[in-house]
């Protein structure tokens, strides 16, 4: 499709909305999720190494403190390992993605005058490569780290096994105003779209050198490069749940579990209006506001019967109950009859007959076949066959397989 001059031009009015929602780069959080744990025997998590360290000795985690020390962030960018094959097409080079490559990401922090900021990541790396000698064994963090300790030439490090020293960091980026009421001490949140990059199996690589100069005194700051397996990106606000919440809402809520579906809006009133909404019925206890149909008699989820199993739509919430049973007069359908027939003289005709009832719970299919045969001589022989089956409490069966609580027809 060509360019149109049109297309060219923007008018003030028109840029206005689009231009005056741009996300601005001051406004961040990052979430190194590092607790406080004691130490028990002698093979220590990252948590106990920390804390024998001294680094939560005035906090509990570094939710409460290091996490709002983070001066600078990036959000790592992603890309792909190209392949090229060549010949394919005359004169065509086809390239394509054959792997994707996660990108480091760096994270800088103001030290506080404890230095603890920095010691934190410094004893993060000493946890990967811990030290050990002969005389004070493997080094598991002190309060005053490697002090008149490990100074040996002989001194040598082993690396630790990677689950133990990996974790979950996180940044969620979001935008000003987010209070209602500042000044409110008991301010609420707006409902302000967040964005969260999750970083899988997180660990320190690099600490880069910290430089100090009598020139002119500022903040000290440390920046720390972080090597990970693999990003999440999950676009979120306070009024809105996560994809994990979401499926746990939908497994709670889901009334058909064989057909997925949104369906959270079925077993919750439709409006909030202060005249409640008046439920279709019952399933499992809980109030249904669906769409139904009827078949035989009995009220079913949908909008039109299907051939996998329906859950029941009952009118009280007792019956609706798993020990429930159904009661009511019974149903008969009786299906038309199906004949074969053949030509006279010679062949055999066979006519089937189809019973289904239902009532007190109870839901019976009789299906009669009668069998005539006719021989060349005009003498002539027939056979019945019939058979049932029947189901309870709102359940049917088909060979080896049943639905308990669902009519499977």
């Amino acid at each position: 499709m060509a360019i149109r001059s049109e297309d060219l031009h923007l008018s003030v009015p028109n840029a206005s909305p689009i231009f005056s929602k741009l996300a601005i780069s001051s406004q961040f959080k990052v979430s190194l999720d590092l607790v406080r744990r004691s130490a028990s025997g002698n093979n220590l998590g990252l948590f106990e190494y920390l804390t024998n360290c001294g680094l939560f000795n005035d906090t509990t985690s570094t939710f409460q403190k290091y996490d709002f020390l983070c001066s600078q962030a990036s959000l790592p960018g992603a890309s792909f390992d190209i392949s090229e094959e060549m010949g394919s097409r005359q004169g065509m080079i086809e390239r394509f993605a054959s792997r994707r490559i996660y990108n480091q990401f760096d994270l800088t922090f103001y030290i506080d005058n404890d230095y603890n900021v920095l010691r934190m990541f410094e004893e993060w790396m000493n946890y990967i490569n811990p030290v050990y000698n002969e005389s004070n064994g493997r080094y598991d963090g002190a309060e005053g780290s490697q002090l008149n300790a490990y100074q040996e030439r002989n001194t040598y490090s082993r690396f630790r096994y990677p689950d133990d020293y990996r974790r979950m960091i996180a940044i969620t980026k979001f935008e000003r105003d987010f209070l209602k009421n500042p000044n409110d001490r008991n301010n609420t949140f707006k409902n302000m779209p967040l964005l969260t990059y999750r970083f899988i199996d997180t660990f320190p690589v690099d600490i880069n050198a910290v430089p100090m100069s009598y020139d002119g005194s500022t903040f000290l700051q440390v920046t720390v490069v972080f090597s990970y397996l693999r990003h999440t990106i999950e676009k979120h606000g306070n009024a809105q749940k996560s994809v994990r919440e979401k499926l746990l809402s939908n497994q709670l809520t889901q009334v058909n579990p064989l057909v997925p579906k949104i369906i959270g809006n079925e077993i919750a009133p439709s409006s909030t209006d202060p005249t409640p909404t008046k439920p279709v019925g019952y399933v499992s206890g809980e109030p249904y506001y669906g769409p139904f149909h009827e078949h035989m008699g009995v009220k079913m989820v949908g909008e039109r019967h299907a051939p996998y199993p329906h859950a029941i739509i009952y009118d009280t919430v007792a019956e609706s109950l798993p020990d429930s049973v159904i009661v009511g007069d019974p149903v008969t359908e009786i299906n038309p009859v199906t004949e074969t027939q053949t030509i006279a003289g010679e062949g055999t005709s066979q006519t089937t007959q189809t019973t289904e009832s239902s009532g007190g719970g109870t839901t019976t299919t009789e299906t009669t076949t009668t069998t005539t045969t006719t021989d060349s001589s005009g003498e002539t022989t027939s056979s019945t066959e019939s058979s049932s089956s029947s189901g309870s409490d709102g359940s049917s069966s088909y060979g080896s397989s049943s639905y308990g609580g669902y009519y499977g027809y």
